[in-house]
């Protein structure tokens, strides 16, 4: 047999053109990787308006321009070589990093594998500066005539690295990728007018007003925007602020969930396990949530330095940031009454795409005309709805520190409330009434709900139909509907179809499902019994003997007492066999070995509330089983009791799986769907 004799190589330095290319490897990935670079970059040097525009999905030809501070010509050059920044000075500045960018490897990436030219100028200087650079290697550095600020023109990205071009998807899926990441960069700092543009059409156009609302009424248009919750909550570890959708807006994947860490768009998936288990209840299986989350930590309490596209962060307690993301959520939601008002009508109000093409950055007297009009679209979009009996005329002034008085055309005295949020120009949102725990604001709710004035509104970066159903579907259901003196005055209409219920009560009609009803009941019951140790059990014979793995071994060495709780009683039987003697008595007709084993499962690669996840599902599928069901006759007196001991449940609003209860349709719309009123 031959053997082959390997020669060895010698160590060489390798050239800097190839370095070059290496390290772009882990910076520049698509075309999106330049844009989100590029953004950044705009943003550090202060901009107040960024345009990108691509074509191709950004393979071909790609350009940012900013009005920001813009590049010296004498520090051009400089500009382009590895690890050259103006953010950084030592590793101690890593633990308080302000700014977006701080590597100084973006630029020299980009530019070792495309074509790249740059125009850019200070304001100290009477002349700006044209660069092209091309696979790294300079080819023009002169004096040219140019706005304040920098336009970054990127073309035939790889070409002169194939094997990386020919990775690259279709240029409709790049240029998907590219809208979705600049969208992202635009909900993250509201105070940038942003206008993102492909193929010589406008995808998206921020007004720049600071007000995160407008953002995401220009990017998902009006049905997200007018089913927003706002959430403001802090506790000793972080601060959480932004908006969360109500459950109509639900989505079959997780591209919604969109957090900011420090200004920072990031994805995480200890953030999104956070969000999705605090949305248990809510939502249906199978579905996620709509939420724009920031997040502020102090310094030292996050790594940005994980890798060089800056897109994934470090905690240094994980559970902690878990628990606090999943309290706030939480809670907010649970404080929230939240029965889908039914409407009758047909209209499909969208956004209106201006025909007129968007200005560039450095237009500033045609840039704010442009702002005004979309500003005038977004009002004219979420008009105020006018009800019968604000005959004084309820209106809302803007204090200077941002707060809201209300004044009427019988009341000349003002009473401060406070505004949802403000911005403080780094796209943060904070409540305006200082408090340790940041509680919601106190509104006036019976005067949101009849007339709210569009200036108040706007000023508190939300339009009036989010004040206006905000307040509607909160305190005044839960006075109403909920309370203990409103159910004596329901009045039980009957049952149709065999399923549902229909009450009447204060000019709404609620119609509520009877197997989804109980369901909740059911589940509630059998958690109060599990977190007060009130569960039973029953022993069973033979016993159940489980073979289980190294793995569940430990794990259920961790968790027996939980399982205790739960109503198992398990032992010991020689080796990896365990016995199971006893099972929870509330179980019904489930199947004890297969509950055990399963949730055993769930907890040996689970993180966080998997304890209670596990049991959530498993609980959730026994009430359903052992609810009442549909097409089913009740007797009136025993629908009566289940409805109120719904009533009576911290979120009578969802079933375990997260379908509705029940529903409500106005006498208002009802009358409207008549034509009695127009």
């Amino acid at each position: 047999m031959n053997s082959i004799k390997s020669e060895r190589s010698p160590i060489l330095l390798l050239s800097p053109e190839t370095i070059d290319k290496i390290a772009a490897g882990e910076v520049v990935e698509r075309p999106a990787s330049v844009a989100k670079e590029l953004i950044e970059n705009a943003i550090d040097a202060g901009a107040k308006n960024i345009t990108v525009e691509w074509k191709d999905g950004g393979i071909s030809y790609l350009r940012v321009t900013d009005d920001g501070a813009g590049i010296p010509y004498d520090e051009l050059r400089a500009a382009f070589l590895r690890h050259s920044t103006s953010k950084l000075r030592s590793i101690k500045d890593l633990d308080s990093i302000a700014s977006l960018g701080f590597r100084g490897e973006a630029l020299s990436s980009i530019a070792a594998v495309s074509k790249t030219e740059v125009f850019t100028k200070t304001a100290d200087e009477v002349m700006g500066s044209h660069y092209v650079i091309e696979g790294s290697e300079e080819e023009i550095l002169e004096e040219t005539a140019a706005p304040q600020g920098t336009s970054i023109f990127v073309r035939q990205l790889f070409y002169n690295t194939p094997v990386r071009r020919k990775f690259l998807k279709s240029p409709m899926t790049e240029g998907n990728y590219l809208a979705e990441l600049c969208s992202r960069i635009a909900l993250s700092h509201p105070e940038i007018s942003f206008s993102l543009q492909a193929d010589g059409r406008e995808k998206l156009f921020t007004p720049g007003n600071g007000k995160l609302f407008d953002c995401i009424y220009r990017e998902d248009g009006r049905e997200v925007a007018s089913h927003l919750y706002d959430l403001s909550w802090s506790d000793e570890t972080l601060s959480v602020r932004g908006f969360l959708g109500q459950p109509e807006i639900r989505r079959s994947n997780r591209n919604r969930e969109i957090f900011f860490v420090n200004g920072r768009y990031i994805k995480s998936k200890i953030l999104s396990k956070a969000v999705e288990d605090a949305y248990q209840g809510f939502l249906m299986l199978h579905q996620y949530p709509y939420c724009v989350l920031f997040l502020t930590f102090p310094d030292g309490h996050v790594d940005v330095n994980v890798h060089p596209r800056k897109a994934e962060v470090r905690f240094t307690d994980e559970p902690a940031v878990y628990d606090s993301v999943y309290k706030a959520v939480r809670s907010r939601l649970s404080a929230a009454v939240d029965i889908p008002v039914t409407d009758l009508s047909t209209s499909d109000e969208k956004v209106v795409n201006r025909e007129e093409k968007a200005p560039e950055a450095f237009e500033k007297s045609r840039l704010s005309a442009y702002k005004e009009a979309v500003q005038e679209e977004i009002a004219a979009a979420l008009p105020v709805e006018k009800t019968p009996g604000n005959a004084s005329g309820t209106a809302f002034n803007v204090l200077q520190d941002g707060s809201i008085s209300r004044t009427s055309g019988e009341d000349s005295n003002t009473e401060d409330k406070t505004a949802f949020f403000s911005g403080d120009g780094n796209g943060q949102y904070l409540n305006n009434q200082a408090s340790e725990r940041a509680p919601k604001p106190e509104f006036d709710t019976a005067a949101f709900s009849h007339q709210t004035n569009r200036a108040a509104a706007e000023a508190a970066g939300i339009a009036p139909a989010v004040y206006m159903r905000t307040a509607d579907r909160e305190k005044p259901e839960q006075l109403s509907f909920l309370s203990e003196e409103a159910v004596k005055s329901h009045r039980i209409i009957g049952q149709i179809f065999d399923t549902y219920w229909i009450v009447e009560f204060n000019g709404k009609v609620y119609i509520i499902d009877q197997h989804a009803a109980h369901e909740k009941v059911m589940y509630e019951r059998f958690m109060k019994a599990y977190e007060k140790k009130e569960m039973t059990s029953q022993l069973i014979a033979p016993p159940i003997v489980v073979s289980l793995s190294p793995t569940e071994e430990e794990t259920f060495a961790c968790y027996h007492e939980a399982f205790e709780q739960l109503g198992y009683a398990v032992e010991n039987f020689g080796g990896s066999e365990y016995r199971i003697t006893a099972v929870p008595g509330n179980l019904y007709s489930l199947d004890p070995e297969q509950i055990f084993m399963e949730t055993l499962a769930d907890l040996s690669d689970g993180k966080g509330r998997a304890i209670n996840e596990s049991l959530y599902i498993r609980v959730a599928t026994m009430a359903c089983k052992a609810a009442v069901k549909g097409n089913t006759r009740l007797p009136e007196a025993e629908a009566k009791a289940l409805i109120e001991e719904l009533l009576t449940l911290d979120n009578p609003y969802h079933c375990p799986h997260g379908r509705p209860t029940m529903i409500s349709i106005s006498e208002t719309e009802l009358e409207k769907r008549f034509k009695r009123i127009v």
